[in-house]
């Protein structure tokens, strides 16, 4: 399978940026979606908060530093930096600079995504 990134579709994201889905729910057995994503702002997310059933979702830090809100912890990230968040946690970002840029995937754990 070959996706072009610039037949991709840009949408936004449950966290106020923008993302580039390469691919979606029901393309790969198990997985959501991976995209890139971008916030181009300093700022907090906080507004959207929040958790997905069945999915994890695996952040890769791309550019920009950042606060994940994961549950109840705080994790700030650079470039090349790994944040996976569990299912049933809420979170969401604090951008500290921006842009922030990310790939990210979504893998279902028991049966279709909320994504």
């Amino acid at each position: 399978m070959l996706i072009k990134g610039d037949a991709s579709p840009v949408i936004e994201t449950a966290h106020g940026g923008l993302k580039k889905v390469f691919l979606k729910n029901g393309d790969v057995p198990h997985l959501t979606q991976v995209a890139h994503g971008e916030i181009v702002n300093v700022g907090s997310t906080e507004q959207y908060a929040h958790a997905h059933e069945t999915m994890w979702e695996v952040y890769y830090i791309l550019a920009g530093v950042a606060r994940y809100v994961v549950g109840d912890a705080i994790h700030e990230v650079r470039p090349g930096d790994v944040v996976a968040v569990p299912p049933k946690t809420r979170h969401f970002q604090d951008v500290l600079e921006a842009p922030h840029r990310f790939l990210y995937w979504g893998v279902a754990v028991d049966g279709p995504s909320t994504q």
